[in-house]
C-alpha cells in the first residue's frame, strides 16, 4: 500500500521522470508504490549494501522489537490491525469503479479484481508469519544472538520483497501515462507478475525457496569465516585440555591398577603358602595318630 504523506513527493516524481500529468494523489501513490523496490513500512531510500552480520539491511526494522514487541506493538502488528481497514477501503474502491451498473454486480472485472486483493492479503499474512517464525528458529532453536538472528531474518524478508520488485520490475522502463489503457495495461500486468512470484514462494512456504536457501549460504558463507575460526580455535583447546585431563586420568588409574595387582599377587601368594602349612599339619597329625 503506498504511503499517503508521500503522496505529493510521489506526484513530483512521477511527473519529473516520466513527464506524465498526474494530479490524483491515490492514482500518483499507486504507481510510486509499483516502482519502489521495497515497501515504504520497511525501508526508505534504495537496498543497502553488504549490511553486516549483525545489522538489518532494512532501516526501519533495525531490531526485532520494531518488528513485535511484546506481543502487541511494532511493525508486525500495525500491518495486522491495518489488514482489515485496507481490505474494506479497497473493496469499496472496487464495488464503485467496475460495478457501474446494476447488472455488472457479478462482472469479470470486479471478480478478478477481488482475487487479486485476497491474493495480496493472503501473501502480507504468510510474509508476516514467515518473518517471525524464521527469527524464532534462529534465535530459540538454533542458539543464534538476537542481533544476528534477525539480521539475518531481515535479510531473507528484503530478498523476498526484491524478488517481488524484479518481477515487475521492467514494465514501467517504457511508458505512455498520457494513455490510460496502456497504463492500465502496464499495471494489471505487473499485478499479475507479482502475483506469480508470491505463488512460488507460497509453494514453497516460503523456507524451501530456492532465493532463501541462496541467501542463507550467502550470509553464513560472508560473515561466518572469522568467527567460525575463533569457535574452532577454543573448541581445539577444550579438546586438548579434555586430552591432558583424561592423560593424567590414565596415569593415574595405571598407577593404581598397578598397586592394586601387586596387592593381589601378595594375598594370593599369602593364600598358597596358608594352604601349605595347613597342609603340612594335616600331615603330621596323620603321622602321630599311625605311630600311636
Amino acid at each position: 500500500a503506498p504511503n499517503h504523506d508521500s503522496n505529493t513527493n510521489s506526484i513530483k516524481e512521477v511527473n519529473e521522470r516520466r513527464k506524465a500529468n498526474i494530479k490524483n494523489g491515490m492514482d500518483a501513490g499507486a504507481v510510486s508504490a509499483l516502482r519502489k523496490q521495497l515497501p515504504v513500512i520497511f525501508h526508505s531510500g534504495p537496498p543497502m549494501l553488504c549490511p553486516g552480520p549483525t545489522t538489518s539491511p532494512l532501516n526501519k526494522l533495525q531490531t526485532h522489537a520494531a518488528w513485535d514487541s511484546a506481543g502487541t506493538k511494532g511493525v508486525k502488528w500495525d500491518i495486522s490491525k491495518a489488514m482489515n481497514s485496507i481490505r474494506k477501503s479497497i473493496d469499496r474502491g472496487i464495488r464503485s469503479h467496475l460495478t457501474s451498473r446494476p447488472t455488472q454486480n457479478g462482472g469479470k472485472g470486479r471478480q478478478l479484481a477481488e482475487i487479486c486483493l485476497a491474493v495480496t492479503l493472503r501473501f502480507v499474512t504468510e510474509f508476516c508469519q514467515f518473518m517471525t517464525d524464521t527469527y524464532t528458529s534462529l534465535h530459540s532453536t538454533a542458539q543464534y544472538p538476537a542481533d544476528r538472528a534477525w539480521a539475518l531474518t531481515t535479510r531473507l524478508g528484503e530478498r523476498v520483497l526484491l524478488d517481488l520488485f524484479k518481477s515487475r520490475e521492467h514494465l514501467f522502463e517504457e511508458i505512455n501515462f498520457e494513455n490510460k489503457t496502456e497504463v492500465a495495461a502496464k499495471i494489471l500486468f505487473a499485478v499479475f507478475q507479482t502475483h506469480d512470484m508470491m505463488t512460488e514462494y507460497s509453494k514453497h512456504h516460503f523456507v524451501d525457496h530456492p532465493s532463501i536457501s541462496a541467501e542463507y549460504v550467502k550470509f553464513l558463507s560472508m560473515n561466518s569465516g572469522v568467527e567460525l575460526l575463533g569457535s574452532l580455535e577454543k573448541r581445539l583447546e577444550a579438546v586438548e585440555a579434555a586430552n591432558k585431563t583424561a592423560a593424567e586420568g590414565r596415569k593415574k588409574a595405571d598407577v593404581a591398577g598397578n598397586k592394586a595387582s601387586d596387592a593381589a599377587s601378595a594375598v594370593k601368594a599369602l593364600k598358597s603358602r596358608l594352604e601349605s602349612l595347613d597342609a603340612k599339619v594335616k600331615d603330621l597329625a596323620k603321622n602321630k595318630q599311625d605311630k600311636e
